[in-house]
């Protein structure tokens, strides 16, 4: 099944087909070759490594950001931590790292906010006006 897969995804790569194409259509014609295995077990293992919550929460995350640089909510936090630190040498990094506190505690999530942030951070905090 290897072999086939691994030869399979090259040709497949090798026509400009997209990679998720070819990696779909290289794992069912080796399961497909396969003797024992049935090709029941794609949409199986497809339905159960979609049932993540991570991966369920990547969009509201992304929601999230949108709704707060609609809002004008993360325009509101990029300049108060830009007034706290702003003026200091290397601000704009401490302004992100300080925006990020914020936006942590106002989501109150601390590990997954970095999707939201970093689309709101680059859109709203206007980096042109201070000439990054």
């Amino acid at each position: 099944m290897l072999p086939v897969f691994f030869i399979s995804l090259m040709i497949f790569i090798f026509l400009s087909v997209p990679i998720a194409f070819s990696l779909g259509l290289s794992t069912v014609l080796g399961v497909w070759l396969h003797e024992t295995l049935s090709m029941e077990i794609i949409p199986q293992r497809i339905f159960v490594s979609l049932n993540s919550f991570p991966l369920m929460a990547i969009p509201f995350f992304i929601l999230a950001g949108n709704l707060m640089g609609a809002g004008g909510i993360s325009k509101r936090l990029v300049n108060f931590a830009s007034s706290l630190v702003g003026h200091f040498t290397g601000g704009l990094a401490m302004v992100a790292i300080v925006t990020s506190m914020f936006f942590c505690i106002y989501i109150r999530i601390w590990s997954r906010d970095n999707g939201c942030y970093r689309f709101n951070f680059n859109t709203c905090h206007g980096c042109k006006r201070i000439s990054y």
